[in-house]
């Protein structure tokens, strides 16, 4: 029996391999329904990271936000129950409903889109994610 001292295990030399071999692979586009190549593969930006981290620090639950891919133009009023009607273009879109008089607003963490109201007590906020 030998020892091996120096130099890298075939453990580690065997998952070297399969993680590069992972990444070169195509993957797949549920969107598309087809596979891309790595260059058309859409990370999230800061943004989104940045705004789904703070959701989650400050301890929001599923009842306070949301998140929706809209397919078409969405009228607020109808979707969301909004007072006023306001018109979200196609896309994905993270809302978080606040209170318009609490002491921490969430909107101070991260600057809305657009913000729209519920009643006279609430309003909700809109991020427009990728």
């Amino acid at each position: 029996m030998t020892c091996v001292t120096g130099g890298s295990s075939a453990a580690h030399v065997l998952f070297t391999w399969i993680s590069a071999f992972e990444i070169l692979q195509p993957k797949y586009c549920l969107f598309r329904g087809q596979y891309d190549n790595n260059q058309n593969i859409r990370n999230m930006n800061f943004k989104t990271f940045n705004l789904v981290d703070k959701i989650n620090a400050t301890g929001l639950d599923n009842t306070k936000w949301n998140i929706y891919i809209h397919l078409d133009e969405t009228d607020t009023k109808e979707f969301y129950g909004t007072r006023e009607s306001y018109r979200l273009h196609p896309g994905i879109w993270i809302s978080v409903v606040e209170e318009k008089n609490c002491d921490f607003p969430f909107r101070d963490l991260c600057k809305p889109d657009h913000v729209v109201d519920i009643d006279e007590r609430y309003v909700i906020l809109f991020y427009e994610v990728d």
